[in-house]
């Protein structure tokens, strides 16, 4: 069912659970929520189950996107775009996991590779937060299409685990590897339901993606091609220009050389937050004291037959991350075929 048809950064949340794992709110409930939070989608990602979404009872113009979170001992990862092909999951255990479409899988990157051969989207969750973190080094990352590079900042342990996470993604960026980031709040309790735990709150971060309707296959068509930001307050628009034409998030600028015009405006930013302008993972521009509404210009030049991604970050006064989109590229290269997740993390430790 379409909801909204017409072209739009639509909100939401990539990463929330409810009563069908270990969250304490119903899937009406969690809607609910999430509707009062301002946003117009969520993925319910239960710990593997898919139960909430027959409980569904009325959304009444709100998006639900069905997830799952295949939760191991090696890592967590969330699965998107099996919706009407539910009867993949079936169970999870010590030793492997099993599914309808093809018998039991030894190893987890034997089902990534099954899940990533049906067109599904597979997304690492909260990558270098401990104990929780990816141990599976020889992950190939062509089978990776999404990187959660912002979970929960309420999790204390976040402060430190988000910015290592943006960091191995710039160094995955810089091998030509294409991987969307996302971020998911990581949804359980509200802030105050549990004296232990700090709790969450649906779209803290929000993810931002543009598609031209708010239905599943138009919002993870947004994921596919990188169009997409993550924020936990600021509205951003960035753009490149070359040649006189245009380029959104996520688009392909061609290798054709000339004057790269980058312009970017924020709103709902906070007092002194500033941005950068990431240039293969290296700092292009800085631009402080930013005022929302006002549009900021920066200008770079492309050589022909050169490669390059641009990146808009937005941070605080005290130099933490409100804002990082995905890049804006200018050519391509291709990624070594051999490139495996140990080859940037040893020990939970970036190399």
């Amino acid at each position: 069912m379409i909801i909204k048809t017409q072209r739009n950064w639509y909100k939401g949340d990539f990463h929330l659970h409810t009563t069908s794992s270990d969250a304490i709110y119903t899937p009406d409930q969690l809607v609910q929520i999430s509707r009062d939070e301002g946003l117009d989608f969520i993925t319910i990602t239960d710990h593997n189950s898919i139960g909430a979404f027959p409980q569904l009872t009325n959304l009444d113009g709100f998006l639900v996107i069905q997830g799952i979170e295949i939760t191991t001992p090696e890592g967590h990862w969330n699965v998107f775009g099996f919706e009407g092909k539910q009867e993949w999951m079936r169970a999870v255990d010590g030793r492997g996991i099993s599914v309808s479409l093809g018998g039991e899988y030894p190893t987890i990157p034997d089902l990534l590779g099954e899940i990533h051969s049906h067109g599904f989207l597979n997304s690492i969750n909260h990558p270098l937060l401990r104990p929780w973190e990816w141990q599976i080094s020889s992950t190939d990352l062509r089978l990776i299409d999404c990187l959660e590079i912002w979970n929960d900042p309420l999790w204390p342990d976040n402060a430190q685990a988000n910015p290592l996470a943006i960091e191995m993604w710039s160094h995955w960026l810089n091998q030509g590897l294409r991987i969307t980031a996302i971020g998911g709040s990581d949804f359980h309790l509200l802030p105050g339901d549990h004296e232990q735990f700090p709790g969450e709150r649906p779209g803290l971060p929000t993810t931002y993606v543009a598609a031209q309707s708010l239905t599943s296959g138009e919002i993870l068509g947004g994921l596919r091609k990188h169009r997409a930001y993550v924020s936990i307050s600021p509205q951003l628009a960035f753009i490149a220009e070359l040649q006189g034409i245009k380029y959104e998030i996520g688009d392909q600028m061609p290798d054709v050389g000339g004057q790269v015009d980058l312009h970017f405006s924020i709103s709902a930013g906070s007092p002194g937050c500033y941005a950068h302008i990431i240039k293969n993972d290296a700092q292009l521009a800085c631009v402080s004291d930013l005022m929302d509404g006002q549009t900021y210009h920066v200008q770079d030049s492309a050589d022909q037959g050169g490669w390059a991604w641009y990146r808009l970050d937005i941070l605080d006064a005290n130099g933490a991350y409100l804002a990082v989109t995905n890049p804006i590229y200018y050519g391509s290269i291709d990624p070594k075929n051999d490139l495996q997740y140990g080859d940037f993390v040893v020990d939970n430790q970036l190399i």
